[in-house]
Protein backbone atom coordinates (compact mmCIF):
# COMPACT_ATOMS: atom_id res chain seq x y z
CA UNK A 1 0.00 0.00 0.00
CA UNK A 2 1.20 3.52 -0.84
CA UNK A 3 0.07 6.56 1.13
CA UNK A 4 0.79 9.98 -0.42
CA UNK A 5 0.46 13.06 1.77
CA UNK A 6 0.14 16.62 0.40
CA UNK A 7 0.82 19.40 2.88
CA UNK A 8 -1.74 22.23 2.77
CA UNK A 9 -3.85 20.70 -0.01
CA UNK A 10 -7.30 22.37 0.01
CA UNK A 11 -10.33 20.13 -0.61
CA UNK A 12 -12.50 22.86 -2.15
CA UNK A 13 -9.81 24.11 -4.50
CA UNK A 14 -8.86 20.58 -5.54
CA UNK A 15 -12.50 19.69 -6.24
CA UNK A 16 -12.93 22.83 -8.39
CA UNK A 17 -9.75 22.14 -10.39
CA UNK A 18 -10.88 18.55 -10.92
CA UNK A 19 -14.27 19.71 -12.22
CA UNK A 20 -12.47 22.08 -14.63
CA UNK A 21 -10.44 19.19 -16.03
CA UNK A 22 -7.15 20.59 -14.73
CA UNK A 23 -6.38 17.63 -12.46
CA UNK A 24 -7.34 14.60 -14.60
CA UNK A 25 -5.33 12.08 -12.57
CA UNK A 26 -6.96 13.16 -9.31
CA UNK A 27 -10.34 13.03 -11.04
CA UNK A 28 -9.67 9.47 -12.14
CA UNK A 29 -8.57 8.47 -8.63
CA UNK A 30 -11.71 10.01 -7.13
CA UNK A 31 -13.89 7.91 -9.46
CA UNK A 32 -12.23 4.60 -8.60
CA UNK A 33 -11.91 5.36 -4.87
CA UNK A 34 -13.13 7.95 -2.38
CA UNK A 35 -12.74 11.72 -2.33
CA UNK A 36 -13.83 13.33 0.94
CA UNK A 37 -12.83 16.40 3.00
CA UNK A 38 -10.41 15.70 5.84
CA UNK A 39 -10.49 17.50 9.17
CA UNK A 40 -7.29 19.06 10.44
CA UNK A 41 -5.56 19.61 13.75
CA UNK A 42 -5.97 22.19 16.49
CA UNK A 43 -4.14 24.42 15.86
CA UNK A 44 -4.25 23.87 12.06
CA UNK A 45 -0.49 23.99 11.43
CA UNK A 46 1.64 21.58 9.45
CA UNK A 47 3.88 20.10 12.19
CA UNK A 48 0.84 19.65 14.45
CA UNK A 49 -1.29 17.99 11.75
CA UNK A 50 1.50 15.67 10.62
CA UNK A 51 2.27 14.70 14.22
CA UNK A 52 -1.44 13.86 14.64
CA UNK A 53 -1.26 11.70 11.52
CA UNK A 54 1.94 9.98 12.64
CA UNK A 55 0.92 9.16 16.21
CA UNK A 56 -2.89 9.19 16.26
CA UNK A 57 -2.74 11.69 19.13
CA UNK A 58 -3.49 15.39 19.31
CA UNK A 59 -1.07 18.09 20.42
CA UNK A 60 -1.72 17.32 24.08
CA UNK A 61 -0.29 13.85 23.50
CA UNK A 62 2.57 14.31 21.04
CA UNK A 63 3.62 17.74 22.40
CA UNK A 64 3.85 19.66 19.09
CA UNK A 65 1.70 22.80 19.27
CA UNK A 66 3.25 25.06 16.64
CA UNK A 67 6.23 25.54 14.33
CA UNK A 68 8.04 27.21 17.23
CA UNK A 69 8.16 26.65 20.96
CA UNK A 70 9.87 28.87 23.53
CA UNK A 71 12.30 28.26 26.32
CA UNK A 72 10.35 29.13 29.48
CA UNK A 73 13.48 30.45 31.20
CA UNK A 74 14.98 32.63 28.46
CA UNK A 75 11.87 33.06 26.25
CA UNK A 76 14.09 32.14 23.28
CA UNK A 77 12.12 30.52 20.43
CA UNK A 78 13.26 27.20 19.02
CA UNK A 79 12.03 24.71 16.42
CA UNK A 80 9.23 22.69 17.98
CA UNK A 81 9.97 19.31 16.43
CA UNK A 82 13.67 18.80 17.20
CA UNK A 83 16.54 20.09 19.30
CA UNK A 84 20.31 20.07 18.79
CA UNK A 85 22.73 20.07 21.70
CA UNK A 86 26.45 20.92 21.26
CA UNK A 87 29.26 18.58 22.36
CA UNK A 88 29.64 18.40 26.12
CA UNK A 89 33.45 18.25 26.24
CA UNK A 90 35.79 20.42 24.15
CA UNK A 91 39.58 20.67 24.22
CA UNK A 92 40.78 24.21 23.36
CA UNK A 93 44.22 25.23 22.17
CA UNK A 94 44.74 28.77 20.89
CA UNK A 95 42.28 29.71 18.19
CA UNK A 96 41.33 26.08 17.63
CA UNK A 97 39.27 23.57 19.56
CA UNK A 98 38.57 19.85 19.32
CA UNK A 99 35.22 18.35 20.39
CA UNK A 100 35.92 15.24 22.47
CA UNK A 101 32.35 13.99 22.26
CA UNK A 102 29.58 14.21 19.74
CA UNK A 103 26.61 16.53 19.97
CA UNK A 104 23.04 15.33 20.22
CA UNK A 105 19.96 15.68 18.02
CA UNK A 106 16.64 14.92 19.67
CA UNK A 107 13.20 14.37 18.14
CA UNK A 108 10.77 16.26 20.39
CA UNK A 109 7.61 14.61 19.07
CA UNK A 110 6.21 12.11 21.56
CA UNK A 111 4.07 9.07 20.86
CA UNK A 112 4.43 5.89 18.83
CA UNK A 113 4.57 6.32 15.03
CA UNK A 114 2.07 4.15 13.16
CA UNK A 115 4.86 2.56 11.16
CA UNK A 116 6.44 1.27 14.38
CA UNK A 117 3.24 -0.64 15.11
CA UNK A 118 3.29 -2.06 11.57
CA UNK A 119 6.93 -3.13 11.97
CA UNK A 120 6.08 -4.87 15.26
CA UNK A 121 3.53 -6.93 13.34
CA UNK A 122 6.02 -7.90 10.65
CA UNK A 123 4.96 -5.35 8.02
CA UNK A 124 8.00 -3.52 6.58
CA UNK A 125 7.56 0.21 6.02
CA UNK A 126 9.32 2.92 4.02
CA UNK A 127 8.79 6.49 5.22
CA UNK A 128 10.02 9.18 2.84
CA UNK A 129 10.13 12.90 3.61
CA UNK A 130 7.33 12.92 6.14
CA UNK A 131 7.37 16.15 8.20
CA UNK A 132 8.00 16.28 11.97
CA UNK A 133 10.28 13.24 11.86
CA UNK A 134 13.82 14.57 12.31
CA UNK A 135 15.98 12.95 13.38
CA UNK A 136 14.30 9.88 11.86
CA UNK A 137 12.64 7.74 14.50
CA UNK A 138 14.63 4.68 13.45
CA UNK A 139 11.63 2.38 13.77
CA UNK A 140 10.80 2.00 10.05
CA UNK A 141 12.63 -0.29 7.64
CA UNK A 142 13.71 2.80 5.68
CA UNK A 143 13.36 6.47 6.63
CA UNK A 144 14.24 9.79 5.02
CA UNK A 145 13.28 12.91 6.96
CA UNK A 146 11.37 15.81 5.41
CA UNK A 147 10.10 19.19 6.62
CA UNK A 148 11.79 20.09 9.89
CA UNK A 149 15.19 18.80 8.79
CA UNK A 150 17.72 21.59 9.47
CA UNK A 151 20.05 22.84 6.77
CA UNK A 152 23.84 22.98 7.07
CA UNK A 153 23.73 26.10 9.27
CA UNK A 154 21.14 24.54 11.57
CA UNK A 155 18.19 26.61 10.36
CA UNK A 156 14.96 25.53 8.68
CA UNK A 157 16.26 26.94 5.38
CA UNK A 158 17.82 30.37 4.84
CA UNK A 159 18.54 31.96 1.46
CA UNK A 160 21.35 34.20 0.24
CA UNK A 161 20.39 36.71 -2.45
CA UNK A 162 23.17 38.54 -4.30
CA UNK A 163 22.32 41.71 -6.23
CA UNK A 164 24.00 44.78 -7.69
CA UNK A 165 21.16 46.94 -6.38
CA UNK A 166 20.44 46.00 -2.74
CA UNK A 167 19.09 49.50 -2.11
CA UNK A 168 16.09 48.70 -4.33
CA UNK A 169 14.90 46.10 -1.83
CA UNK A 170 13.01 48.35 0.57
CA UNK A 171 10.73 45.80 2.22
CA UNK A 172 11.87 44.00 5.34
CA UNK A 173 13.54 40.74 4.31
CA UNK A 174 12.82 37.61 6.33
CA UNK A 175 14.07 34.09 5.86
CA UNK A 176 17.44 35.05 4.42
CA UNK A 177 20.01 37.74 3.71
CA UNK A 178 20.49 40.17 0.82
CA UNK A 179 24.10 40.86 -0.19
CA UNK A 180 25.43 43.60 -2.44
CA UNK A 181 27.82 42.48 -5.17
CA UNK A 182 29.74 44.37 -7.87
CA UNK A 183 30.71 43.43 -11.43
CA UNK A 184 34.46 43.89 -12.00
CA UNK A 185 35.96 43.12 -15.41
CA UNK A 186 32.98 40.93 -16.27
CA UNK A 187 33.20 38.87 -13.09
CA UNK A 188 31.15 38.76 -9.89
CA UNK A 189 32.99 37.44 -6.83
CA UNK A 190 31.14 36.40 -3.69
CA UNK A 191 31.11 34.09 -0.69
CA UNK A 192 28.46 31.62 0.45
CA UNK A 193 28.06 31.73 4.20
CA UNK A 194 28.12 28.43 6.03
CA UNK A 195 27.86 27.39 9.67
CA UNK A 196 30.15 28.37 12.54
CA UNK A 197 33.38 26.41 12.35
CA UNK A 198 33.17 23.73 15.10
CA UNK A 199 36.99 23.61 15.15
CA UNK A 200 37.35 27.36 15.78
CA UNK A 201 37.35 28.55 19.39
CA UNK A 202 36.27 32.02 18.25
CA UNK A 203 33.17 30.75 16.43
CA UNK A 204 34.29 31.97 12.99
CA UNK A 205 31.80 31.31 10.21
CA UNK A 206 33.09 29.23 7.31
CA UNK A 207 32.59 30.54 3.79
CA UNK A 208 32.86 29.16 0.26
CA UNK A 209 34.04 31.35 -2.62
CA UNK A 210 32.15 31.52 -5.89
CA UNK A 211 32.53 33.51 -9.11
CA UNK A 212 30.10 34.37 -11.88
CA UNK A 213 31.61 35.13 -15.30
CA UNK A 214 29.20 37.20 -17.40
CA UNK A 215 29.21 37.06 -21.20
CA UNK A 216 29.20 40.65 -22.45
CA UNK A 217 27.49 39.82 -25.76
CA UNK A 218 24.94 37.18 -24.77
CA UNK A 219 22.62 36.56 -21.77
CA UNK A 220 24.85 33.74 -20.54
CA UNK A 221 26.94 33.32 -17.39
CA UNK A 222 29.37 30.73 -16.07
CA UNK A 223 29.18 29.98 -12.35
CA UNK A 224 32.27 28.53 -10.69
CA UNK A 225 31.88 26.99 -7.23
CA UNK A 226 34.90 25.06 -6.03
CA UNK A 227 35.77 22.57 -8.77
CA UNK A 228 32.29 22.80 -10.32
CA UNK A 229 31.41 24.93 -13.36
CA UNK A 230 27.89 25.55 -14.65
CA UNK A 231 26.88 27.58 -17.72
CA UNK A 232 23.37 29.04 -17.58
CA UNK A 233 21.15 31.06 -19.87
CA UNK A 234 19.33 34.05 -18.38
CA UNK A 235 16.34 32.77 -16.40
CA UNK A 236 17.63 29.18 -16.32
CA UNK A 237 17.97 27.17 -13.12
CA UNK A 238 20.95 24.97 -12.34
CA UNK A 239 20.91 21.56 -10.73
CA UNK A 240 21.77 21.35 -7.04
CA UNK A 241 25.48 21.97 -6.46
CA UNK A 242 27.63 20.48 -3.73
CA UNK A 243 29.23 23.18 -1.55
CA UNK A 244 32.50 22.41 0.26
CA UNK A 245 33.48 24.45 3.31
CA UNK A 246 37.02 24.20 4.68
CA UNK A 247 37.12 23.75 8.46
CA UNK A 248 40.85 23.07 8.76
CA UNK A 249 42.95 23.36 5.64
CA UNK A 250 44.19 20.02 4.25
CA UNK A 251 42.59 18.22 7.22
CA UNK A 252 38.83 18.69 7.53
CA UNK A 253 36.06 19.87 5.20
CA UNK A 254 32.28 20.05 5.43
CA UNK A 255 29.92 19.49 2.50
CA UNK A 256 26.33 20.54 2.12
Amino acid sequence: MIVLGFDGMDYGLTRRLMSEGRLPNFERLSRIGTFQPLGTSIPPQSPVAWSNFITGMDAGGHGIYDFLHRDSLTLTPYLSTSRTEPPGHILKFGRWQLPLSGGKMELLRHGTPFWEVLEQHGIPTTVIRIPANFPPSGSASRELSGMGTPDIVGSSGMFSFFTTAPERITDKVTGGTVYGIELENGVFKGKLKGPPNPLSSTGDTVKADFTVHVDASRPVAKIVLGDQEVILQEGEWSEWLDVKFTLLRFVQTLRG
